[in-house]
């Protein structure tokens, strides 16, 4: 510890305190901690402790915080004095609306619980408190301590051992938490305009996008630094590419594994999982939107998924749960079944895949088969339906049909949300008994299955199943090389676009080769 002159001849002299006796703070490193000893040991010197914060200070260079801690030294000198300690904070409001913690603050009560100090010296009150809970720890503590007053460098001070002064000290930390919540409304306010004006609102930069720095002028001409997004052209490629696979039947699991393995990482430079790849994929900044009181405004930026339709079906795809158990190495889960009309599941035996009915799912456990032979010529047969013009315009002609209305994803997604917001607000009505039991019922009966018809539209407007088929290959060959760069996920779309289902048949005792067309019975969309 490098040593100060103080006032009167003082000199200082390191002071030793058990923190494990004293409380925690002590002996660990804080924001800023100088401890001294008053060299008059008969104590006829009162004893300062010194305490400042700054609010903010981005750069850290502790300038300000110095400036106000040689205010304080110096008004301890004309005292006379002896100062024993100081602290500090730097860059942290002590206002309600702060969740940083105050390591500085917390060394001073640790001091104060061991009685190092008369008085707590700081430049201004609102320097040392803004919240009215803090100071009424202060005071308790001031009655089993040597602690009486707090004085400002102003020369305002407050004494803890009157109740004129306690009360003195409570209005001058009552008018710090009003000027707090008028700073706080002041920048909620400024936020919202900004967000209603579609600026960005701050924070780290979003998938997709860099920020860049500006400079702007206020209306007196004073200079400010202000940042605009801009597109990344690299992760805008990688999120069209996701936006595609998506719509494709790809989920978000397989894509968060595919970016994984290919090194990518997230806007924060972590890896990506499937909630991570989903909440990047449906966030509003990439349709060049933002939220403002619970709706979509549009955002001064660029958007990188520029159709607002597309987006809302991605939405949407990405939030409806799958139904169907995910594929690992086994294509055909979900869509094999036996002749019992049990689903089959794939089974490794000895290093070998295998399709089997199990009794434990409540089929007949008779049925096995080698899961190659069954994926290979059900990949055959669909590829050819496929590479057939008549049943490919038949598949799309049903796709359509499916829609069963001609309202946009958006309009269907309003809908849906407005009358889940009527049966939150009947089921409230019923609670505070302000409509009938019978009112109640017939009422959600309505709205419950006008409820069932809209996500149906919806889960039929946002199927990958039409955007899939527009974008495969036409000829054989080119089915063939596509499939063998498909992964899993878009394999079984594939499949699940041509079929219902494929179910096993029974085979005669003694049959050695397999026939696929006697043991497999396709059921197809069309």
């Amino acid at each position: 510890m490098v040593e100060r002159p103080r006032g009167a001849g003082a000199r200082a002299q390191p002071l030793a305190i058990d923190a494990g006796r004293h409380g925690p703070g002590l002996g660990d490193t804080v924001a800023r901690e100088c401890v001294f000893e008053s060299a008059q040991p008969n104590g006829t010197k009162l004893r300062a402790i010194l305490y400042d914060r700054i609010s903010e200070d981005p750069d850290g260079e502790r300038e300000n915080i110095e400036i106000r801690l040689a205010e304080s030294r110096d008004y301890c000198d004309a005292q006379g004095w002896v100062v024993v300690a100081e602290y500090s904070d730097n860059d942290i409001s002590a206002s309600k609306f702060s969740r940083k913690p105050r390591d500085g603050y917390e060394a001073l009560l640790a001091a104060v619980k061991a009685g190092a100090g008369d008085v707590i010296v700081t430049t201004e009150m609102e320097r040392l408190y803004r919240r009215l809970e803090e100071l009424l720890e202060l005071i308790k503590l001031a009655e089993r301590t040597p602690l009486r007053q707090i004085v400002c460098t102003d020369g305002s001070g407050y004494s803890l051992s009157t109740s004129q002064g306690i009360h003195a000290a409570i209005g001058a930390v009552n008018n710090a938490m009003l000027e707090s919540a008028k700073i706080s409304d002041r920048m909620k306010r400024k936020k919202a305009a900004k967000a209603g004006n579609g600026w960005w609102w701050g924070g780290h930069r979003p998938f997709g996008y860099q920020l860049v720095e500006q400079e702007g002028r206020t209306a007196t001409g004073k200079k400010f630094i202000y940042y605009e997004l801009e597109i990344d052209p690299a992760e805008a490629e990688l999120v069209r590419e996701g936006v595609k696979r998506v719509l494709a039947g790809e989920t978000a699991n397989a894509i968060a594994h595919d970016w994984t393995r290919r090194g990518i990482r997230g806007a924060r430079g972590g890896a990506l999982d499937n909630t991570q790849v989903t909440r990047t994929l449906t966030s509003p900044h990439l349709a060049g939107l933002r939220t403002h009181r619970g709706k979509l405004v549009r955002g001064n930026w660029p958007a990188i998924i520029e159709d607002r339709e597309e987006w809302e079906m991605l939405r949407a795809a990405l939030q409806r749960t799958p139904r169907m158990p995910r594929p690992r190495s086994y294509v055909l889960l979900g869509l094999l079944y036996c002749f019992c009309g049990t689903r089959m599941r794939g089974h490794g035996r000895k290093g070998k895949r295998e399709y089997e009915c199990r009794a434990l799912d409540g089929g007949c456990g008779r049925t096995r088969r080698k899961a190659d032979p069954i994926e290979d010529a059900v990949r055959d047969a669909v590829l050819t339906a496929l590479a057939d013009p008549e049943f490919r315009a038949a598949l799309a002609g049903e796709l359509r049909a499916r829609l069963g209305t001609d309202a946009s994803v958006r309009e269907l997604v309003a809908r849906r949300d407005q009358d889940r917001a009527r049966l939150v607000l009947l089921r409230d009505r019923l609670a505070d008994g302000t409509i009938e039991p019978e009112d109640f019922t017939h009422a959600k009966s309505r709205i419950s299955e006008r409820l069932e018809g809209v996500e149906r539209a919806l889960a039929a407007r946002s199927s990958p199943d039409a955007t899939l088929l527009a974008q495969l290959p036409k000829e054989y060959e080119a089915l063939q090389a596509a499939w063998a760069k498909w992964n899993l996920d878009r394999r079984q779309a594939v499949l699940r676009l041509a079929l219902n289902r494929v179910t096993v048949q029974p085979i005669r005792r003694g049959r050695q080769v397999f026939d696929a067309r006697a043991e497999l019975k396709p059921d197809w969309r069309v």
